[in-house]
């Protein structure tokens, strides 16, 4: 799999308003395989964010659970790391 994220095709659209997964997966990953998805790509979690261009503070609060991401930025971060479906 490779980090495609639906922003590189619409660059006038934000990243976090795009709707594709950056995992292109199907289904809603749990933290736990959005991790194990990363250390099977030999990514960490870090250069994740930096390759999107996301917030790390903002995306770690997200994945660890700290921010529920029910919308605005939050949720965007959850929907480009594959935790939630898109709105």
């Amino acid at each position: 799999m490779s980090f495609v994220a639906n922003h590189e095709a619409h660059p006038d659209m934000p990243y976090y308003q795009s709707n594709k997964c950056a995992l292109s997966q199907t289904t809603v990953l749990t933290p736990s395989q959005f991790r194990e998805q990363l250390a099977k790509q030999g990514i960490s979690f870090v250069q994740f964010c930096a390759d999107k261009k996301i917030p790390y503070r903002a995306a770690f609060a997200v994945l660890s659970g700290t921010v529920k991401a029910t919308r605005g930025k939050s949720h965007g971060y959850a929907v480009l790391m594959g935790l939630k479906e898109s709105a």
